[in-house]
């Protein structure tokens, strides 16, 4: 994803989590966190 698009960094994080729900569709959210190391 080219960000110099228009596109600020809300816009591709959230594009970054709707993938990641698209992926793994049956995973909460904590566990998609933990599947890609960014677990709190």
């Amino acid at each position: 994803m080219n960000i110099h698009n228009g596109l600020n960094w809300q816009d591709v994080i959230f594009k970054c989590l709707s993938d990641l729900r698209g992926k793994y569709p049956r995973l909460a959210d904590a566990d998609i966190a933990k599947k890609i190391d960014m677990s709190s």
